[in-house]
């Protein structure tokens, strides 16, 4: 008997040690597998900057052009903003670069502004101190393209990172980085408009969205590396980019919607608000306490969404039709709650900034008319449009759009029966778990997802935030935790089915769709090759590079950014649209395009000490050339009310064409065919697009001629 025994126990332990190595030699090929998984999202995230460089290459053959070509390549506001990283890296010392970002007055001249806090710019004083440091032996312009290149490796590899832990496999992640490839079109723009703020904060967004998974996916409730990973992330898409306040909001209603609904416990939620606040309020410090950040609407709403969500109404006996009232009740009272402090914060900081953007968006959305210059600019904005109707077939085609439609649709399907669940009560008592009580993170991103769709609906340059994550979420179709098999109870069918296999053919069937649909246009983007050709702005900025060193340009804001980057005189006006007294500016420097008489426009500019203006020819004469109001001398009329109305049936029809009588020549027509305008504006450069005219004889109308001497005592 005792040796049968010692039989069993040595067999036991054979069979342990037999379970362990089985154990380990698993782990050993689950390492393995991981591995090559890393190595896979590499290996994609560098062709993808590869595949940006060569389009960006083929397009203007960027590395061969003159510097100056390659300079009005940005075209802009892209050239305003590259401009910064040039001053610093061409300024003697730190101490002078810095004294240049903080006291600038060539961007608004006359007026002094302070770069740094007006201008999300932080990307190119960094840039700038890495370049001088490190002294690379590209020149300056190339070696900072290739780094916002170089930067979107981040953004596949994060898409790539969340569609692996949503979907549970890199396999079946693949389609993320791909479609983030492929259909670039509705992806990024950044191969087109390297310097814009976008370029620089979406990856750190997509990372942000990586850590966040990751935080939702774990059972910690409090973990430092998370915390301070989503601060980081937050806080660098925050001060990269002017729009983060309104991303934050749609990210803090997605959050407190998934909170609200049970979907992610409370306290991750708050965590993820901390990671918020942290970076609105040190992208307030940094930008030198810019009331923008204060006064943004998510700054009141992360409050009341904190205070409401502390002290629920919801009890866990409530019942499906009880809790459904107290949410309702909630939500009302989280925003009210929130224009409560909006209101009392915009009464402390009597400011308006942005009271363009609410003009804009009552008219977009057709609550109110308006004639306004600033909103009207926006509302003829191709960028700032609704989603152009051309987008959901070119993404339908591609496989792209039928699969998140049908991971939305089921897993808001499956959103319903999960609150019905948690809102009913087991035969124990208990209140109920539903399909996301396991996986709150596909939760979460389904509410995303949805939220910043609606946004992308509204205003089409906000695709670019829907369309990647949205390549994200169509992994969740094929993954082995698909949101409506991931409840209790059907894991088991999950087996049965063997879907471990059939999501393969499913990714299979995305990758070589999305390959067929793009063969031909990437392999067209990379065999192409076309030169940057535009001889007209180019001798437009070598002659202005030789003007003076107190010139004063007005002209467009277009323009005007390429002016200020290669001639490096003073401006104006420029692209940055969100001051209200430069807006003012640039509303008085488009009386050009008016109908206005030559001392009107002398009194004007006069207030700014311009000493040369700036006419395209393509905005003069399109005057009147569009149905829709949009061309600029058609805003410049209607804000100036130069515009009668047409009487077309028996009530008055809001667009206008034609110009009330008694109203002088347009000015910029005019003063080409009148003589005698040219007591005034002396014609000193013309080509077939631009026509330049210096002001002479405006000494009664030249009111900052003495703070033009500032030009060069700061900059020369």
């Amino acid at each position: 008997m005792a040796k049968k025994a010692i039989d069993k126990k040595s067999k036991e332990k054979d069979v342990k040690k037999l379970d362990s190595g089985k154990r380990l030699e698993m782990s050993d090929l689950s390492l393995i597998w991981n591995i090559v998984g890393i190595l896979v999202g590499l290996a994609i995230a560098y062709h993808h900057t590869w595949y940006l460089y060569i389009q960006h290459e083929n397009e203007m053959w960027f590395t061969n052009i003159e510097q100056v070509e390659r300079e009005i390549s940005f075209r802009t506001e892209s050239g305003l903003y590259y401009s910064y990283f040039k001053q610093y890296v061409e300024a003697p010392d730190f101490t002078t670069a810095m004294h240049r970002y903080t006291r600038d007055n060539k961007t608004e001249f006359p007026n002094e502004v302070n770069i740094l806090e007006r201008f999300n710019i932080y990307q190119e004083f960094f840039l700038g101190v890495i370049y001088r440091i490190i002294k690379p032996k590209l020149i300056p312009i190339i070696w900072y393209t290739y780094q916002v290149f170089n930067l979107q490796m981040i953004y596949s590899l994060s898409l790539y990172a969340t569609a692996w832990m949503l979907s549970g496999s890199w396999v079946t992640a693949l389609p993320a980085p791909v479609f983030f490839t492929l259909a670039r079109f509705d992806m990024t723009r950044v191969e087109f408009t390297v310097p814009l703020r976008e370029s620089f904060a979406l990856p750190f967004w997509a990372l942000q969205l990586a850590i966040l998974t990751k935080y939702f996916k774990s059972s910690t409730y409090h973990n430092a590396k998370y915390t301070a990973g989503l601060c980081f992330a937050s806080f660098c898409f925050a001060i990269c980019w002017q729009f983060n306040q309104f991303v934050f909001l749609l990210q803090a209603c997605a959050l407190y919607g998934a909170a609200a609904l049970d979907l992610v416990p409370t306290k991750k939620v708050k965590v993820v608000y901390l990671a918020l606040i942290f970076s609105l309020v040190m992208t307030y410090i940094f930008q030198f306490f810019n009331t923008m950040t204060p006064r943004s609407l998510v700054a009141s709403f992360i409050p009341a969404a904190w205070i409401m969500l502390s002290f629920r109404l919801r009890k866990s006996k409530d019942g499906p039709i009880v809790s459904f009232i107290k949410l309702i009740i909630e939500i009302v009272l989280t925003i009210g709650l929130a224009a409560i402090l909006q209101m009392g914060v915009k009464s402390a900081i009597a400011v308006e900034p942005d009271e363009h953007i609410f003009k804009f968006l009552l008219a977009k959305f057709e609550l109110a008319e308006t004639d306004d210059f600033d909103a009207k600019l926006y509302l003829c904005n191709g960028a700032f449009n609704f989603l152009p109707k051309d987008t959901f077939p070119r993404l339908a085609t591609q496989g792209f759009l039928p699969a998140w439609i049908a991971v939305l649709v089921v897993g808001l399907l499956a959103l319903l029966y999960h609150q019905f669940q948690i809102w009913s009560m087991d035969e124990n008592g208990k209140p109920g778990r539903g399909p996301f009580s396991d996986r709150p993170e596909i939760g979460y991103h389904l509410i995303h997802s949805f939220v910043f769709f609606l946004l992308a609906l509204s205003t089409m340059r906000m695709k670019y935030l829907w369309s990647p994550h949205a390549a994200s979420m169509i992994c969740l179709g094929e993954g082995p935790t698909v949101v409506f098999l991931t409840h209790r109870g059907t894991q088991d069918v999950w087996a049965k089915l063997r879907w471990r296999y059939g999501r393969f053919f499913i990714t299979a069937a995305l990758l070589i769709g999305a390959y067929v649909q793009n063969i031909e246009d990437y392999t067209k983007q990379t065999t192409k090759e076309l030169e940057f050709y535009d001889p007209d702005t180019v001798e437009l900025m070598k002659w202005g590079a030789k003007q003076p060193k107190d010139t004063v340009f007005s002209g467009s804001m277009q323009l005007n950014a390429g002016v200020r980057l290669s001639t490096w005189r003073a401006l104006t006006n420029h692209p940055h649209y969100e001051d209200k007294r430069l807006r003012e500016t640039t509303f008085d420097v488009y009386q050009i395009y008016g109908h206005r008489t030559p001392e009107e426009v002398l009194e004007r500019l006069g207030k700014y000490g311009t000493t040369h203006i700036l006419v395209e020819n393509s905005i003069c004469y399109q005057g009147g050339s569009k149905g829709d109001n949009c061309a600029t001398p058609d805003l410049i009329d209607l804000a100036n009310d130069h515009l009668q109305l047409i009487i077309l049936t028996d009530h008055i029809k809001a667009d206008r064409k034609t110009p009330k009588a008694g109203l002088p020549e347009r000015f910029c027509n005019e003063m080409r065919q009148n003589p005698s305008y040219s007591k005034y504006f002396q014609l000193v450069l013309e080509n077939k697009t631009f026509r330049v005219y210096k002001l002479v004889n405006n000494s009664k109308y030249d009111l900052k001629k003495a703070e033009r001497q500032k030009l060069i005592d700061y900059y020369y």
